[in-house]
């Protein structure tokens, strides 16, 4: 119906079913892009460095609002720091450890190296426990003091257990190259022009039907 009759004079079930369609067809292309969390890490790993992204969850006692990038290196900038104090993710609860956590690129023996098999890994060193959600995975706490793989399209939990006084958890979504991060944005982007979208069809079926 709707394709032999223009848009300007759809009727607000038209405009509905329409903007549905749009945002159910990119959520699929975004999702069809993040198939493979580990699709991004090879290409930059040779070249001994790894630009990865840290997304805030929007939620109750999450103050930080935009993406950080952070350009990783063997031998310079290994890592990435969330606490309380002095770090580059700073997370301002009574939960959280000076020092909570770290994100650190490491070659695949664990240790600083040519650059040969890097990855990014996770450490806990907090008193109230780091979580980590990998894609396909349930969530689950990492080990004190140990490095556990950090796959793209990860989340990371602060605390893991939650402050009796506030009940915050925070999290943030990890993404790990160029590619991830441009699709990151893409779907911030998408998720944003839904919103608006949608308000206009509300708008739309708040009108008298002509």
């Amino acid at each position: 119906l709707t394709e032999h009759v223009p848009p300007a004079q759809w009727s607000p079930r038209q405009l509905w079913a329409s903007a549905c369609a749009e945002v159910a067809a990119r959520a699929e292309q975004i999702g069809a892009h993040m198939a493979d969390p580990e699709a991004d890490l090879a290409p930059e790993a040779a070249g001994n460095r790894l630009t990865v992204c840290v997304e805030p969850v929007p939620g109750p006692g999450q103050e930080l609002t935009r993406p950080m990038k952070f350009n990783l290196q063997i031998g310079e900038r290994q890592c990435i720091l969330f606490g309380r104090y002095k770090c580059d993710v700073r997370i301002n609860d009574e939960s959280i450890s000076n020092s909570h956590a770290e994100v650190r690129l490491i070659n695949s023996s664990g240790e600083d190296g040519d650059g040969s098999g890097l990855r990014l890994t996770i450490r806990d060193s907090s008193s109230n426990g780091t979580g980590l959600k990998a894609p396909n995975e349930p969530e689950a706490k990492l080990t004190r003091n140990s490095f556990n793989p950090l796959p793209n399209g990860s989340q990371v939990i602060f605390p893991w257990r939650k402050s009796k006084s506030t009940g915050v958890q925070l999290r943030y979504n990890i993404h790990i190259g160029e590619e991830a991060i441009k699709r990151m944005m893409a779907a911030k982007l998408a998720a944003k022009e839904a919103i608006a979208q949608a308000k206009a069809v509300e708008k739309a079926k708040a009108a008298p039907e002509s």
